[in-house]
C-alpha cells in the first residue's frame, strides 16, 4: 500500500494501525480497550510498586553543552534545544526519584547528584540522546549534594563527609572519605584546584561555619577559615590566580559574598568581602547560591539580591565581580534575571539562569550595562498538592498554577493541560462531580473555581485567604484551614454556584489535619482532641469528639468507611470506631499501635493496607488489622535534612493507587496490587488518549478525530509548556477521519496533541 502525503484515507488508516497494533495499543489506546466503570486488579502483594510519576519543576540546576541547555528541574533532568528563540523545546527527559542538587560537565560526560538517590554518569556525546555509563550509591542515610572533578577523580559532598571516587570510564571504585564535620553541620558546597579541595560548612551553630582547605593527595587538612556570619552555601576557584570565592550564603534577607587569598592554603587571607541586599519580611532573600567564572569574572546567582542603586525592587539580579587582580575585586554589575534564580550556565553572550518562577531564562549581556532578557522557557514549578478523579490528575505548582494530566495509564501520565495563572497554588482539588477544581492560592484571588475540561476559569473568591493548609471538599461546600501567625480558622466555601463562590461561614480552631468521608462526616483533628461534624447537610453540626492526654497530639487521620485511624503524638497509632445508639454517636477505641519509625508527617488507607509518609525516612506499608510493617518505598526525601519545608507534602489512596506529592519529585503514582489494570468509564472518564501514526515522527504525522458529519473539528500541537504550535480544523464527512499535520518545520521535541478541544490527548515526539 502506498501512504503518499494527502491520500490516506479512514480505511488505509486502520490499515496502518494494522500494521504496528501491538506498539499502538500497549501505549495508546488504554481508554478505548477497556469501557467497564471499575478498576481491575489481582491479586495483592507485600509490596509498594512504582507505576509512575510526573515530571518537571522549577528550575534549581543547569549547564550548558552544545548547543543544548541541560536542566535539574526538581527529580528530572532535562536537555533543552537552545538552537532557536525562546521557548526552547525539550529533547529529552529522565525521571530520578530524588531531587537533582548538583551538575557537573567534562569532555563529553555530564554527572547528575540526585540527592538521596545516586550520582551518575552520563555520556552526552549526543545530548538529544543520553546514554547512561554508571551510578555511585550514597552511603546509607546520607545524600550527594554538590560535585567536584579533577581529571579522572571524583570529589562528592555527601552531607557531613567528603567520599573521593575514581573513575575508570566506564566503572569507579571508592578512593576515602574524609572532612567529617562537626556538630549539627554539614558540607554545602567544594571544588578542586592544584591539588587543594575547598569544601564550606554551614548550619553548624557558628561553630564551625566556614571554609575547610584539604590537600588531594593526603587527603590531610591544610587549614580552616571561620565564617563568623551567615551560612556559606558553595566555593569556587578562580581560574588565573589562587583566589577562592566564597558564597557566603545568609541568615537574614541580606547575603555575603567574600574572596580568600588562597596562595598559601594553609593560611587564607580574606582580601574582599560584599554584603548583598534583600528586602524586609523575607520577600526577597539575597542569598549567594551558585557561581560561575567566566575568565575570573564571578557571576553569582543570589536567590535575589536586589540593586543597591535603586529605590525601590524591581527586579533580582545575577552579579557579577570582576576578580582578575586580587587585590582590586570589586562588583562591576547587576544583571537583571527574575526571582529565585538558584543557578547560571554562560555560552558566549549568552546567560541561561535557573530560576524558580521562570524556569529558564535567558538573557543576553553583550553589553552588560544593558541587557536584554530574551524571554523564559516555563520548566513547571514546586509540587504542592494533587487530587484525582476518574483517570484525570491535577497537579498544583507553587509559583505556576496548576496541571492536568490523563491517567489513564498510570503507568504513563500524559500532559493534558497548563494553566499558569499567577499567584503560588497550593492545594487543589476536584469537585465531587470531577466537572470543576478548586484551587487555593497566595493571591488577591484567594479561592478560585476552574472546568476540568478546558482549565477555564469560572469563579473565585478576593481575600480573605480560604485555606493555606488543609483542604476537604462534599457536595457543594469546600472546607479549608487558614493558618497565619495565632489566627486559625475552618473556612467554609459555598461552591453551588461556580462562577460566584463565597465565603459562607468559619469557625475559629486549631487543625492538624481533616478529612471528610463519603457520607459526610469531617473529621478534625488537633492538638487535644478529635472531633466528627456531619456536614451532609451543608451545616457543621458535631457529632462526638475524643479527649487527648495532656502530653497527647493527633497529627494525621486516615479513614477506610469503618475505620478511624489516627496517628496520637505521644501515643501512637489508634483505631478507633464511630457508632450511634439512639441519636448520641460516640468514639470506640479498638487498638493502639506503637510506631518505632517515630512521628509520620501524612497517612492514608486502602483495602490493603495503611500506609505512613516521613519526610526523612520514606513511605511504608502496614498491616491496618495487626500494624505490622509490610513494605517501604523510597521518596524523594527532604532537602538537606530540612523536614519542614521540603519532601512529601501529601499522601492519599484513591482506585487502588497510592498517591504521593513530593515537593521536589512532583506526584508519584504506586500501588500494593500485583498487575494492576485500569478500566475506565467514557463518560465519566472523557480523556481517551489521541491515536497518532508515525509516533515519533519527522515531517508528518496523521492524527484520528470522531464526531459528527458536518461538524468543525480541530486539532491542536502543543509544547510542554503549554504553548500553542500548531492548530488545524476540518469539517468532517464521517465519524472518523484522520488529519494530515506538516510537521516539518517545528523544532524536534516532546509535544502534547489534542483533538477537539480536550477530548483526546496524546503525546507526540517529533525527532529528526
Amino acid at each position: 500500500m502506498d501512504y503518499r502525503a494527502g491520500e490516506i484515507g479512514t480505511k488505509d488508516f486502520f490499515a496502518i494501525f494494522t500494521d504496528v497494533k501491538l506498539h499502538f495499543m500497549r501505549k495508546y489506546t488504554i481508554g478505548i480497550l477497556f469501557l467497564v466503570s471499575l478498576i481491575s486488579v489481582t491479586k495483592a502483594q507485600d509490596s509498594i510498586r512504582f507505576l509512575s510519576a510526573t515530571t518537571g519543576a522549577a528550575c534549581q540546576v543547569i549547564q550548558y553543552y552544545d548547543s543544548c541547555v541541560i536542566t535539574g528541574t526538581g527529580s528530572t533532568l532535562r536537555v533543552y534545544d537552545s538552537r532557536t528563540g525562546v521557548p526552547y523545546p525539550i529533547l529529552w527527559e529522565y525521571w530520578y526519584q530524588s531531587q537533582i542538587t548538583d551538575m557537573a560537565i567534562s569532555g563529553h560526560y555530564l554527572f547528575v547528584a540526585a540527592n538521596y538517590e545516586c550520582l551518575t554518569k552520563w555520556d552526552i556525546s549526543d545530548p538529544a540522546n543520553p546514554t547512561r555509563v554508571f551510578d555511585i550509591l550514597p552511603d546509607s542515610g546520607l545524600s550527594f549534594q554538590d560535585i567536584s572533578l579533577s581529571g579522572d577523580t571524583i570529589f562528592l559532598s555527601q552531607f557531613y563527609k567528603m567520599s573521593v571516587y575514581k573513575d575508570f570510564g566506564n566503572s569507579w571504585s571508592k578512593i576515602t572519605d574524609y572532612g567529617n564535620t562537626y556538630g549539627w553541620g554539614f558540607i554545602t558546597g567544594a571544588d578542586v584546584k592544584n591539588g587543594v579541595c575547598a569544601h564550606s560548612v554551614s548550619f553548624n551553630l557558628g561553630i564551625t561555619n566556614g571554609v575547610y582547605f584539604f590537600n588531594t593527595h593526603t587527603f590531610s587538612q591544610l587549614s580552616f577559615y571561620h565564617q563568623t556570619k551567615f551560612y556559606p552555601e558553595n566555593v569556587i576557584w578562580g581560574e588565573n590566580n589562587n583566589l577562592l570565592h566564597v558564597l557566603g550564603g545568609t541568615n537574614t534577607v541580606d547575603g555575603y559574598f567574600y574572596s580568600l587569598d588562597a596562595t598559601n592554603p594553609s593560611s587564607p587571607q580574606l582580601v574582599y568581602e560584599d554584603s548583598l541586599k534583600g528586602f524586609i519580611f523575607g520577600i526577597a532573600i539575597a542569598n549567594p547560591y551558585n557561581a560561575v567564572n567566566i575568565n575570573d569574572t564571578i557571576y553569582v546567582a543570589t536567590w535575589c539580591a536586589l540593586d543597591e542603586n535603586q529605590p525601590l525592587p524591581d527586579h533580582c539580579n545575577i552579579l557579577a565581580y570582576d576578580a582578575t587582580d586580587p587585590q582590586n575585586i570589586g562588583l562591576v554589575a547587576y544583571i537583571p534575571a527574575g526571582l529565585w534564580h538558584f543557578d547560571l550556565a554562560i555560552n558566549q553572550k549568552k546567560m541561561y539562569i535557573a530560576s524558580e518562577w521562570y524556569g529558564i531564562k535567558t538573557v543576553d549581556f553583550s553589553q552588560i550595562d544593558s541587557t536584554i532578557d530574551l524571554g523564559n522557557t516555563l520548566t513547571g514549578g514546586w509540587n504542592t498538592g494533587s487530587d484525582k478523579f476518574g483517570n484525570m490528575l491535577a497537579v498544583a505548582n507553587e509559583g505556576y498554577g496548576f496541571k492536568m494530566y490523563d491517567i489513564s495509564n498510570p503507568a504513563d501520565p500524559v500532559l493534558r493541560a497548563i494553566n499558569n495563572d499567577p499567584g503560588f497554588c497550593g492545594h487543589i482539588r476536584f469537585s465531587p462531580d470531577g466537572q470543576h477544581v478548586y484551587t487555593f492560592n497566595n493571591s488577591t484571588q484567594c479561592f478560585r473555581v476552574y472546568r476540568s475540561d478546558s482549565l477555564i476559569q469560572t469563579g473565585y473568591i478576593v481575600n480573605p485567604p480560604t485555606a493555606n493548609k488543609r483542604t476537604a471538599v462534599f457536595g457543594d461546600r469546600v472546607y479549608g484551614y487558614y493558618q497565619f501567625l495565632d489566627s486559625t480558622k475552618l473556612n467554609i466555601v459555598n461552591v453551588s454556584n461556580p462562577a460566584a463562590p463565597f465565603l459562607e461561614t468559619f469557625r475559629v480552631m486549631q487543625i492538624n489535619d481533616m478529612l471528610v468521608s463519603v457520607d459526610g462526616k469531617l473529621f478534625v483533628a488537633n492538638n487535644d482532641s478529635i472531633f466528627v461534624y456531619d456536614v451532609s447537610g451543608g451545616q457543621l453540626t458535631k457529632l462526638s469528639s475524643v479527649t487527648l492526654a495532656g502530653t497527647e497530639d493527633a497529627t494525621a487521620l486516615a479513614f477506610d468507611n469503618t475505620y478511624l485511624y489516627a496517628y496520637i503524638k505521644g501515643r501512637g497509632l489508634t483505631r478507633y470506631t464511630l457508632t450511634e445508639n439512639a441519636g448520641v454517636w460516640q468514639f470506640n477505641q479498638i487498638c493502639n499501635w506503637t510506631i518505632t519509625q517515630g512521628d509520620p508527617h501524612f497517612i492514608a488507607v486502602d483495602d490493603l493496607g495503611l500506609y505512613m509518609a516521613f519526610k526523612t525516612k520514606g513511605l511504608y506499608a502496614f498491616d491496618k488489622t495487626t500494624g505490622v510493617q509490610k513494605a517501604w518505598y523510597k521518596t524523594g526525601l527532604d532537602y538537606r535534612k530540612f523536614i519542614d519545608q521540603y519532601g512529601i507534602q501529601a499522601l492519599f489512596c484513591k482506585d487502588s493507587l497510592i498517591v504521593t506529592v513530593e515537593y521536589f519529585s512532583q506526584t508519584s503514582l504506586l500501588t500494593m496490587y500485583n498487575d494492576y489494570q485500569i478500566s475506565i468509564d467514557p463518560v465519566s472518564a472523557p480523556m481517551e488518549m489521541a491515536m497518532i501514526y508515525p509516533n515519533p515522527a519527522s515531517d508528518e504525522v496523521w492524527v484520528k478525530v470522531a464526531g459528527t458529519p458536518g461538524e468543525k473539528v480541530q486539532v491542536q500541537i502543543l509544547d510542554c509548556s503549554g504553548r500553542l504550535v500548531m492548530r488545524i480544523e476540518k469539517t468532517l464527512s464521517a465519524e472518523t477521519e484522520v488529519i494530515r499535520l506538516p510537521i516539518s518545520e517545528i523544532k524536534s521535541g516532546v509535544y502534547i496533541v489534542k483533538t477537539n478541544g480536550c477530548a483526546r490527548t496524546g503525546k507526540l515526539v517529533i525527532k529528526r
